[in-house]
């Protein structure tokens, strides 16, 4: 293909190009229903006063208003018709997208068949150069001979660790070609896959993906949300404890003032006095929580990047 001729879209990059088309519709009439209520919401509320000042808008108001509803009338067709059309193309590019996994689950197939046969290989030479019935060792095997004494050696390869990852990647792919293509076709992902993790859910049924599916939430936006509430409150209570520092230093400074001079303390004194123990209190419980609200973050931050990796692995 020469540098100046035009690559050819695949079936799944066309249907993406018209789900953002389809898109920026719905967004577009969706703001200008938005518009058109208010600008109708406005004219009603302003109605009243608007005649009293000035009789003449009670000719006028009427055909704004109705211009107002025309337009959110029109502004709800628009969304009705490109509705339908919006879901037509997401569905054809998630299922464009199954249909493309075909070509990696293949691969990862291919690996996995190219990996057994070399383990055959060198399990024969092993047979060969030992003398001795060495065989593999298959779950179903190893569960009918539980009891009974295997003959020669054993060798389990789903055990080992590049095994395990060729046979993981190989089985994520295939139950995602199977999720993107149950989406397709308009099922219920969640009532299907009961044990679909958010992890092995393809991105582009995840929120904000292309069809997102119900059921779903990402367990990392809450994980954040989590921290920020921590880092927040530590924030807060640091400047709280602070400033309870700062009252009780006031306080105290104030009555031993007062009694350094003698006498019997002045009011105002007395009351600060008498808050003094529930503000002692609340600086005590205020220190724990900022000594300790460091290493909750901590274990926070730690959780979401287990997080992130997981799904990092998955989606790899």
């Amino acid at each position: 293909m020469s540098t100046g001729q035009k690559q050819e879209h695949t079936a799944r990059e066309t249907a993406l190009a018209e789900v953002a088309t389809h898109g920026a519709a719905l967004a577009k009439w969706t703001e200008e229903r938005g518009r058109a209520l208010a600008e109708l919401e406005r004219l009603q509320v302003d109605a009243g006063v608007a005649v009293l000042d000035d009789e003449s808008c009670a000719v006028r108001l009427p055909r704004e208003m109705q211009e107002a509803r025309d337009r959110a009338d029109i502004a709800d067709r628009a969304i009705a018709a490109v509705g339908p059309r919006l879901q037509a193309a997401r569905e054809v590019a998630v299922a464009a997208e199954a249909t493309e996994l075909g070509s990696l689950i293949a691969e990862a197939r291919s690996e996995v068949d190219a990996f057994e046969a070399k383990t055959t290989r060198l399990l024969n030479a092993l047979v060969k150069h030992t003398g001795t019935p060495w065989e593999q060792l298959t779950p179903e095997i190893q569960g009918d001979r539980f009891f009974a004494q295997s003959p020669g050696g054993s060798f389990h390869p789903e055990g080992t660790r590049a095994d395990r990852e060729l046979r993981f990647r190989l089985a994520v792919l295939e139950l995602q070609q199977r999720v993107l293509r149950a989406a397709a076709a308009g099922e219920d992902v969640r009532e299907m896959f009961p044990e679909l993790s958010f992890a092995q859910l393809p991105e582009s049924l995840r929120p904000g993906g292309v069809m997102p599916q119900p059921g779903f939430s990402d367990p990392m936006a809450a994980a954040v949300e989590r921290l920020r509430d921590q880092e927040e409150r530590l924030a807060k209570e640091t400047w709280e404890l602070a400033d309870l520092e700062r009252r009780i230093g006031a306080i105290e400074s104030r009555v031993a003032e007062c009694a350094a001079e003698g006498g019997r303390l002045p009011y105002d004194v007395e009351l600060n006095l008498d808050e003094l123990p529930g503000l002692r209190r609340d600086r005590d419980r205020l220190k724990t929580s900022v000594v300790n609200l460091p290493y909750s973050i901590e274990r926070e931050r730690a959780a979401l990047q287990r997080s992130r990796a997981a799904v990092d692995l998955v989606s790899a």
